[in-house]
């Protein structure tokens, strides 16, 4: 436990602070990251990145001639608003305000998926015109950071920044404020930079084997940024410390991200995780893309268990980790690095704990309070399993199959069995599978406060399959579904429309999405049996 306690990494007073993305601070923090890796890596390299970021400069709240700190949610503009003290509650998936005038400033608690704060925001503003939200948290003293952007989709090319202030205040302040009421006054400064540059720090541990395994975590973060994440910087410390002069494997990258939080260009809904897609984009027009082997992320430790999110090729080392002490999540996460790999084919694989972190994620309370030290420890063994098993090509294709089989089942149309059979037959090397999910591995979601998503193989018919499957729990309910930023379906379940109505609307989307597939699958094969004939 001592070796975790004292890592540089988790002491160092410049790494122990806010990093944004394209800041002074952030080009400080690079600097530190490299002079405590310097002496345990062969080479270094600096990814400079193009953002787009934001700073608050200062935030307060006046209300009764008393005034109080709060923090200002990205991409909130300088402003000032004076209006009427008002509190919102959500209520079976829907936002109400208890008393709304012209000119409500709202205060709502949090969701506890903060990434719903925005569909809170979108409807409060559709639905009430309210000149400003403040969120709280019922946590004494805690402040969260999360970014809104006023968009309902997820893209990774359009968005834009909130037309009103976004603010979190603590629990204390929300209190005295409701104890007062009337009027207050919100006070915002907050500046936004376009066209800056992030940096992405690589570190590079030569082995003995072919290609790279890329080992991930990143180095921005709001507030102390703790577990999310300084946690997984120092396992990479860890990593370049230990395995230097003993690693035989593949070559080692150890890659810290920059713009994980946020920052992608044009204020992107999609809006965290550029600093990743950014690198593989750059591989993949470099056509080196085929040299990374897997993936392996580090995100959000902070208590057990420990959440496994992996491709399913992974499964054997996925195995060797896996214990009383951790929960295999599934395919993967569009929250993490990792997915940015998944979209490019490489094999992928996320170690977390991101449930027991969420009670204080991206808030000041994730500044090492409850945190346990042990999993330090353990989450390094696990890393180095995982490594070791990646390194002896110990893939399971087997595991790839079923997880196809078992997510689609019999309960689909001819036209998409047909598909996955085809799908399942050509799974026989690691190359093809590469193929299947950077072709075919995506996000379908819903959108609003009763989001769901699902992320996978052919994810829009899997979720598709789900609806057909459930359909009296989608009774009186618009369902508008979006694979990224593509609608794949509208569905408008109220006003009296009965289940035979709508099973053919959902059955007639999954046969053209399956056929979309086909083709795209069609053309994959043929393109497979000319570069073998040139070959031959």
């Amino acid at each position: 436990m001592s070796n975790s306690i004292d890592n540089p990494i988790l002491r160092d007073s410049n790494l122990r602070r806010e990093i944004i993305t394209g800041s002074n601070e952030e080009r400080r923090a690079v600097e530190t990251i490299v002079s405590h890796f310097k002496d345990h890596v062969d080479w270094i390299d600096i990814i400079e990145t193009p953002v787009d970021t934001w700073f608050e400069e200062e935030c307060v709240i006046m209300g009764s001639q008393e005034t109080y700190r709060c923090v200002a949610l990205p991409y909130t503009r300088t402003s000032r608003v004076y209006g009427k003290f008002a509190k919102g509650r959500v209520n079976d998936n829907e936002v109400f305000i208890e008393t709304p005038s012209e000119d409500t400033i709202v205060f709502i608690e949090y969701p506890r998926e903060h990434d719903l704060a925005k569909y809170v925001v979108l409807e409060l503003i559709e639905k009430y015109n309210v000149s400003a939200i403040v969120f709280y948290d019922k946590t004494p003293g805690l402040y969260r950071r999360t970014v809104v952007n006023y968009s309902p989709l997820y893209s990774f090319e359009s968005g834009s920044p909130v037309p009103i202030p976004i603010v979190s205040v603590d629990y204390d302040s929300f209190r005295k404020l409701l104890e007062k009421g009337g009027y207050v006054e919100i006070d915002v400064k907050t500046r936004m930079v376009r066209n800056t540059v992030g940096r992405t720090v690589l570190f590079g541990i030569n082995g003995g084997g072919s290609g790279e395994i890329h080992l991930t975590a990143h180095h921005d973060h709001w507030f102390t940024g703790f577990s999310d994440n300084l946690v997984g910087l120092a396992i990479l410390y860890r990593l370049a410390s230990n395995l230097k002069n003993s690693w035989n494997g593949p070559d080692l990258v150890l890659i810290s991200y920059t713009a994980e939080e946020f920052g992608s260009p044009g204020y992107a809904s999609w809006y965290w995780s550029w600093g990743s897609r950014y690198y593989l984009e750059l591989l993949e027009a470099k056509n080196y893309i085929e040299k990374v082997v897997a993936d392996i992320n580090i995100d959000a430790i902070y208590d057990y268990p420990i959440e496994i999110y992996g491709n399913p090729v992974l499964a054997k080392c996925i195995d060797k980790i896996s214990d009383s002490k951790s929960i295999y999540r599934g395919f993967d996460n569009m929250d993490f690095d990792s997915y940015s790999y998944s979209l490019y084919g490489v094999p992928s694989l996320t170690l977390t704990s991101i449930e027991s972190l969420k009670p204080i994620y991206h808030s000041n309370y994730d500044d090492g309070r409850g945190f346990n030290y042990t999993i330090i420890d353990d989450t390094y063994k696990r890393i180095v399993e995982v490594m070791k098993c990646i390194g002896s090509n110990e893939y399971s294709f087997e595991a790839f199959r079923k997880y196809l089989i078992n997510s689609f089942g019999d309960q689909v149309p001819l036209e998409t069995k047909t598909l996955v059979t085809k799908t399942i037959s050509l799974i026989n090397n690691i190359e093809f599978i590469r193929e299947i999910t950077k072709q075919f591995f995506t996000t379908t979601y819903t959108l609003g406060l009763k989001q769901e998503s699902i992320s996978g193989i052919f994810s829009d018919i899997l979720f598709l399959n789900k609806i057909l499957n459930n359909i009296e729990e989608y009774r009186g309910r618009v369902v508008e579904a979006y694979c990224l930023n593509e609608n794949i379906l509208y569905l408008n379940t109220g006003g009296g429309i009965d289940r035979k109505e709508l099973l053919p609307v959902i059955i007639n989307t999954m046969i053209r999405r399956t056929t979309k597939h086909s083709k795209k699958l069609n053309d994959l094969i043929y393109t497979a049996i000319n570069r073998m004939k040139q070959c031959n």
